[in-house]
């Protein structure tokens, strides 16, 4: 009787920041001779081994796309569930993401040449039988993929995207000499991101741009050892016997092999990208003259993402900052919807919920990046600590690289007597700010919190919130 495996990949993604996983040790393949489970020839046969791609549910890895038409990028990758735990964001925004694979044999030989891709490109032949890839695209960015539509996490290989002469269907290879033959899988998502591409022999690169508003998510393949089966495939470990579980841990890797016996890699993925949102706090009743017009931090913009490699410990993003042209503004761009610190829609930070707050947007309307924002003064706050009175979230937030220090300009007109209402003027901080311990780090979302006085002082505070709660950052005081 034929047998036909499905090779599973399973993404996940923490709400804590996890080191990767990577595959090391010498490997099985070629040197150790197994008697063959099921009587392989050294030809192709029917016996196709799919690849499939699936996300695991986990309680942080939501989708919740900004709705706005000023933003370039999809939005972030955030919770949307109810009381219960259940999801409520529209199965249609899911489908928004993509996420690119690849996959390549582990370098433990130094011979993968990455190079060789499994779709023929305009340099070269098709690496069919997977000596090199195993899972590539036909374009620079790798196979791209979809959630599914019936919420199971699996990611759905866009194949329409390719010439109708490659199968519409990826498969391990099932000759022989290749049933062993351990690979790494690198699953990313770059979300509408400018991108320039170097592929050589042991690494692909891309070269990015950002602006803001793009999440940038990535993840490799754990080790298959003793304790990944432990931990997900216990019950297929304790069918094995002994000659099976050895030598699927002697490839160190995912292949044929273990896939047959429903083996396949969960990859864990995690925000490449801090996560910074502003808010603006009535700090005296002098704020009522102030008219915050725009907010930016800058920072470096351009990064250098390996997307795949050799090892799976190659994958990495690293940033530009060596001269003054590799930082630039980053603005916030302005969004009627509004989140709580914890990421969470709340009715007392929406904007149409707050009549008070008075929006200056005149002769502005297509500035995306205006936000004309007027803080109300109530009576009640005069003896109340200014991070207990009431908030305004300013526009979408940003997500920016965790380089260390950058600056932050807040933009304002003043209508006080003697001041000129037409004329921007800035300040200027550094974040974080010199008086507290935080450096920013990725898959850290951070608050800042501004206070505004008057045309004189404006204090700014920082909360690190979750994705992972990061803190508060504060300007001005009292």
């Amino acid at each position: 009787m034929t047998a036909k495996t499905n090779i599973q990949v399973l993404l996940t993604t923490m709400a804590m920041i996890l080191p990767i996983l990577i595959s090391c040790g010498s490997e099985s393949y070629p040197g150790l001779d197994y008697d063959q489970e099921i009587n392989i020839s050294n030809n192709e046969n029917n016996n196709a081994t799919e690849v499939q791609v699936f996300l695991e549910e986990q309680k942080f890895f939501e989708t919740n796309p900004v709705k706005n038409d000023n933003t370039r990028g999809i939005g972030v990758f955030e919770n949307e569930k109810d009381e219960n735990g259940n999801e409520t964001r529209p199965i249609e925004d899911e489908q928004k993401f993509t996420f690119h694979v690849f996959a390549f044999h582990n370098g433990v030989d130094e011979t993968t040449d990455l190079t060789q891709s499994f779709f023929k490109t305009s340099g070269g032949q098709r690496d069919i039988e997977h000596r090199h890839c195993l899972v590539d695209g036909y374009d620079r960015l790798g196979m791209p993929a979809k959630l599914n539509t019936n919420r199971n996490k699996e990611l759905v290989f866009q194949y329409d995207r390719y010439y109708t002469e490659h199968p519409k269907i990826l498969n391990y290879s099932n000759k022989k000499e290749y049933i062993d033959r351990a690979y790494n899988f690198f699953v990313y998502h770059i979300d509408d991101s400018e991108t320039m591409t170097e592929r050589t022999a042991d690494k692909i690169v891309h070269h990015i741009e950002i602006d803001g508003s793009q999440d940038i998510m990535c993840g490799t393949s754990p080790v298959l050892n003793d304790e990944y089966l432990n931990k997900h495939f216990i019950d297929i470990k304790n069918d094995l016997d002994d000659a099976e579980y050895s030598r699927i841990l002697n490839t160190r890797g995912f292949s044929t092999y273990s896939a047959r016996h429903g083996i396949y890699p969960i990859v864990p993925l995690e925000h490449k990208l801090a996560r910074l949102k502003f808010f603006l706090y009535p700090g005296s009743a002098d704020c009522k003259y102030v008219n915050v017009t725009r907010i930016s931090v800058e920072l470096p913009y351009k990064g250098e993402f390996i997307v795949a490699g050799r090892y799976a410990e190659d994958m990495a993003l690293t940033w530009n900052d060596k001269k003054e042209s590799d930082r630039k503004e980053l603005w916030i761009r302005k969004d009627t919807k509004k989140t709580d610190s914890a990421g969470d829609i709340t009715n007392d930070t929406k904007t149409e919920d707050k009549e008070d707050v008075h929006t200056e947007d005149t002769g502005n309307y297509n500035d995306p990046y205006f936000l004309g924002l007027k803080l109300p003064w109530e009576d009640s706050y005069t003896n109340m600590p200014w991070k207990e009175r009431k908030r305004e979230e300013a526009g979408t937030g940003l997500l920016i690289p965790a380089v260390g220090k950058c600056t932050l300009r807040i933009y304002f007109t003043c209508s006080l007597p003697g001041f000129d209402d037409k004329e921007e003027r800035v300040y200027q901080y550094s974040l974080p700010t010199d008086d507290q311990k935080i450096d920013f780090k990725p898959n850290n979302l951070y608050n800042i919190n501004i206070a505004i006085y008057g045309p004189q002082k404006i204090e700014v505070n920082s909360n690190i919130d979750s994705w992972l709660f990061g803190g508060d950052i504060s300007i001005g005081g009292e």
